[in-house]
């Protein structure tokens, strides 16, 4: 029964996978990889509300590396408010807050150690589009986004004042990683910035869409044998997004649905879904790309831009049509009965 046990500890540990043992580890609240929730159109009255959620699973590392793999709580639902403007026919730009619940979150390495308090990740962004739209319907969107997340993070120092730490599973139970006490704690400020490019063509009410973005993430250090600030989260490698999605455009309500994948990123983010609901606001401003209408107005009589007034005679009395002329048909002299 002994043998089996010490034969089953290092089976569980390679199902499960196994984290370095360092003198620390540490953590970071983040959010998920997500898309621009827009279809790459533009707005058709002067400013737009929109809110919106969604979903992205996220990987597990089962084989962390020291100094190297990042230790991260990866958000995996997402739920956000954003405002935007038109500016002219062809841009808008907007302000956005968003969220991610620590409650959804993931580790993105086994070992990856808690975040006392079960703080959430929050940012507030800007973002800006320009778009163009063509009669037949095709239309080419880009759109920038800049956000700065409020990252919460822990760093766990191991009991033992000898490195490296005991070799053990130090799997986390609730706020606590046994074999580990807590040496720090903070908020850190990150900027992530994504830029996207979205093709779409519409028909109807409905439009199709599909995205490419290459989107900024958030990484640290997770195991390490130095206390150090390159161990806080900070912005990453860029990564890409793939994205497909449809929207329908009622008179001011607008419903969008879409579905994203995700490159390797530090987050191990993989594929996930949105939802967003839109209500536009204030006067209803053509889009670009409508056809022109097929007859212009006359502008007042009066203005100077109105043309001079045309005088026509008055009618007259129809008169009497007089009778055609005839001219005699000269006679056949060989006709019968002509005379010669």
């Amino acid at each position: 029964m002994g043998i089996k046990r010490w034969l089953g500890l290092p089976l569980a540990t390679l199902a499960l996978g196994c984290a370095p043992n360092t003198r620390f580890r540490n953590a970071a609240v983040v959010p998920a990889m997500t898309p621009p929730m827009t279809s790459g159109r533009p707005l058709e009255h002067s400013a737009r509300v929109d809110a919106y959620g969604g979903f992205m699973a996220n990987l597990t590392n089962p084989f962390p590396v020291r100094e190297e793999t990042p230790a991260l709580r990866v958000a995996q639902a997402s739920a956000g408010l954003g405002a935007r403007v038109r500016l002219g026919s062809i841009a808008d730009v907007g302000l956005r807050v968003e969220g991610g619940p620590y409650s959804s979150t993931e580790p993105s390495a086994v070992g990856t150690p808690p975040v006392p308090g079960h703080k959430s990740v929050f940012g507030v962004g800007l973002s800006f589009a320009g778009h163009y739209e063509h009669p037949s319907g095709f239309g080419l969107g880009a759109v920038y986004e800049g956000t700065g997340y409020q990252v919460p993070w822990a760093q766990w120092e191991c009991v033992q004042q000898t490195s490296p730490c005991p070799g053990r599973l130090n799997t986390a139970i609730g706020d606590d990683l046994p074999g580990y006490m807590l040496a720090d704690e903070g908020t850190e400020t990150v900027t992530v910035h994504q830029l996207a490019l979205i093709p779409s063509f519409r028909h109807g009410i409905a439009t199709g869409f599909m995205g490419m973005s290459v989107r900024g993430t958030i990484e640290n250090v997770g195991f390490s044998d130095s206390a150090t600030n390159g161990n806080l989260p900070s912005s990453g490698s860029p990564a890409a997004l793939f994205t497909l999605g449809v929207e329908l455009a009622f008179e001011r309500a607008h419903v969008l649905l879409e579905a994203h994948r995700a490159s390797g990123n530090p987050g191990n983010s993989t594929w996930g879904f949105g939802a967003s609901f839109g209500f536009e606001l204030g006067e209803r401003v053509r889009p670009r790309g409508a056809q022109p209408p097929d007859y212009y107005p006359l502008p007042p009589p009066g203005s100077p831009m109105a043309p001079p007034p045309v005088y026509l005679p008055p009618p007259q009395p129809p008169q009497p049509l007089a009778p055609p002329e005839t001219t005699p048909v000269p006679s056949d002299p060989y006709a019968p009965g002509a005379t010669p």
